[in-house]
């Protein structure tokens, strides 16, 4: 679908919202808008009320997802206030889970993968490695880790985690 950009507010509208409407990307739009000699919408952050954005108290990247305007901005304005950063929940939770008991029983014991683990406990896979690296636990070698990455990894992770529910609903 071709788009039809003389009837586009370029310079009036943010490149991202017209992306948006249009179904291009922000950058697509920024090339036509400077080919045709337009400038870019002014991002004027004086305009907003940070009183009520809840500096520190929601990580930037969501602040500045839902004001439209990029998270180091948000950062630069949290930092100037002297507000700490929002901790990360994953990250908390990360720390909670991973430990060398759970990450030996997973890795070692049950011969999982590292993708495996990620998605048994819903974080990312560098995480994981991270965690066993940390923990002292070697890293398989590509070969190693070749021969037990597979469907077997995501059957055993999805019987793990039919037993882990089983014995929460015990408790």
């Amino acid at each position: 679908m071709a788009v039809n950009w003389d009837k586009q507010p370029l310079g009036e509208v943010t490149d991202a919202e017209i992306g948006r409407r249009v179904g291009v990307s922000r950058e697509r739009v920024r090339q036509v808008r400077s080919a045709r000699g337009i400038a870019a919408v002014p991002r004027n952050t004086e305009l907003i009320n940070w009183r009520r954005v809840s500096l520190g108290k929601r990580p930037d990247q969501e602040i500045s997802d839902e004001l439209g305007i990029c998270v180091s901005a948000v950062r630069s304005r949290r930092i100037d206030a002297g507000i700490a950063g929002c901790p990360d929940p994953r990250r908390i939770h990360n720390a909670k889970i991973l430990t060398r008991k759970t990450l030996l029983r997973l890795y070692v014991r049950d011969e999982l993968s590292t993708y495996a683990i990620s998605e048994l406990l819903e974080v990312c896979q560098g995480v994981v490695a991270g965690a066993l690296k940390r923990h002292g636990i070697g890293l398989r070698s590509r070969d190693e880790a070749m021969q037990t990455t597979s469907t077997r990894d995501l059957m055993r992770v999805a019987a793990l985690e039919r037993q882990r529910r089983k014995r929460k609903a015990k408790s």
